[in-house]
């Protein structure tokens, strides 16, 4: 009698494990969306300011000569070559637009909500657990018909 209890209670854990995975292997992955396209490079740098304008040329004195003979040790970085405006990329297709009550959508996906995930998690409990009540039920009446013809 204890074993079959045992045996009812294995298959209906079983049973409810199942439904559990199918509803599972039945959800979307995480990640089926494309990423979102790269933020827009930022712009370059400003080009250094130039110099002040000289509006007294008495005040500044003349350079040296050692100056002048000494050249540059090392020349200005070359330009960046230009980047494409962001502008000019084309932008992806927009996502078509969700259809509210429409039933055909969800079967294009393939996957089920997490509501309806819930769901199905709950149906298979109360499943289990109306076999177990059935069983339980049907154990105490034989006991009870058992005690009754022993009196």
């Amino acid at each position: 009698m204890g074993s079959l209890i045992l045996h009812i209670l294995i298959l209906a854990l079983s049973f409810t494990i199942h439904c559990f995975l199918l509803v599972k292997s039945q959800e979307p992955p995480l990640f089926t969306q494309s990423p979102p396209p790269p933020p827009p490079p930022p712009p370059p740098p400003p080009p250094p300011p130039p110099p002040p304008p000289l509006d007294n040329v008495t005040d500044i004195p003349a350079p040296s000569p050692v100056s002048d003979s000494i050249a540059p040790l090392s020349s200005p970085p070359p330009h960046p070559p230009p980047r494409r405006s962001p502008k000019s990329e084309p932008f992806p297709p927009p996502p078509e637009p969700r259809r509210f009550g429409g039933s055909p959508e969800k079967h294009k996906r393939g996957g089920l909500n997490k509501g309806e995930t819930v769901g199905l998690v709950f149906v298979g409990l109360i499943a289990m657990l109306q076999v177990l009540v059935v069983v339980f039920l049907v154990l105490k009446r034989r006991q009870f018909i058992r005690q009754k013809e022993t009196q």
